[in-house]
């Protein structure tokens, strides 16, 4: 089973897709999609995208992401980057050890610059291994961690922030 926590744009856009590709797919939404649950719930088009949920959608809000983080196999972050760390922290103990992390959360974190693959290897605590995409948990055992094509790291961040258009609140050095 694939889940894919955020109902916004860019979890109902995977969510699409995958689920035209044939997957069996569960839209995780948390507390910030409302207007998305309704607009489901209604039969509604999607209200930022402007279309249909796909058939054979299971919507399933905060309250019940318990029945099916356990039998996630992969697992698709699309939240924003704020809400990153949050959601990480509270579902990481509920997911199988096996389960693919895919993450389509963009951006930094505002306080370590380090990118969403980062922040999310760091709060499941899978250090990163000398392959790229490779993490492991604190009981050893190897999970993959699915990085986007364009891969950013500190360095790059902190070139970035030398830039006029990019505001960084806080960036500490270390």
């Amino acid at each position: 089973m694939i889940g894919v926590i955020g109902a916004g744009a860019m979890g109902a856009a995977m969510t699409v897709q995958l689920a035209r590709a044939g997957h069996s797919v569960h839209l995780l939404a948390t507390e910030f999609d409302g207007a998305f649950v309704d607009a489901y719930r209604a039969g509604e088009n999607h209200p930022s995208l402007g279309v249909a949920f796909p058939d054979g959608l299971t919507m399933v809000e905060q309250d019940g992401w318990d029945e099916v983080l356990p039998k996630a196999e992969v697992l698709v972050l699309a939240v924003a980057t704020a809400g990153l760390v949050p959601t990480v922290r509270a579902i990481a103990k509920q997911t199988p050890g096996d389960c693919v992390w895919a993450v389509a959360t963009k951006g930094w974190d505002e306080e370590s610059l380090m990118p969403a693959t980062g922040v999310v290897a760091t709060e499941l605590g899978r250090p990163l291994d000398r392959e790229r995409d490779r993490h492991r948990r604190s009981d050893g055992r190897r999970v993959r961690v699915l990085e986007p094509a364009v891969r950013s790291d500190r360095r790059r961040a902190l070139r970035l922030r030398a830039l006029p258009h990019l505001h960084i609140e806080r960036c500490r050095r270390g």
